[in-house]
């Protein structure tokens, strides 16, 4: 697991370091051909892994519920963002990228509530969700990224 947890932090300061220069705007702004914009695919990651790791194993999140309620699956950009969300956003990336290594050692997660997701993959353990999670930063970093260029 030590090399997916590696993986993982490199996907987030990447991800810190693709909307670093990025005005709020340019953060905001939903290129044609896109449902969202960078900040929503960026807070998805974050919420996407407190959801698989945390709730998912009957644990606590590592943030505010709110976050959760506007950027998991199926949510949409619904309101103007502010600096300090940018900030938190930001923080937030690599501090839980931290607290899931520590957690893991650690053994918190006893339990895990197995679910498919929507391609039909099967996850049944935090291990498993550790390694989706991967891919799934993987595809929204790809997101960002592209949606960087068209700017």
């Amino acid at each position: 697991m030590k090399k997916q947890f590696e993986i993982f932090k490199i996907y987030r300061k990447s991800l810190v370091q693709e909307i670093d220069d990025l005005s709020i705007e340019q953060l905001q702004k939903i290129p044609e051909g896109f449902k969202n914009n960078i900040f929503w695919n960026v807070a998805h990651t974050l919420v996407s892994q407190q959801i698989l790791h945390y709730k998912m194993s009957g644990l606590n999140p590592l943030i505010t519920n709110d976050w959760i309620e506007n950027y998991q699956n199926g949510t949409f950009p619904r309101f103007v963002i502010t600096e300090d969300e940018i900030d938190y956003l930001k923080s937030k990336l690599i501090i839980t990228a931290e607290q899931l290594e520590e957690d893991f050692n650690e053994k918190r997660f006893e339990s895990y509530t197995e679910f498919e997701t929507k391609m039909g993959i099967v996850i049944s353990s935090v291990e498993d969700a550790i390694n989706f999670n991967n891919t799934h930063e993987a595809l929204h970093y790809g997101i960002v990224s592209s949606m960087k260029k068209l700017m």
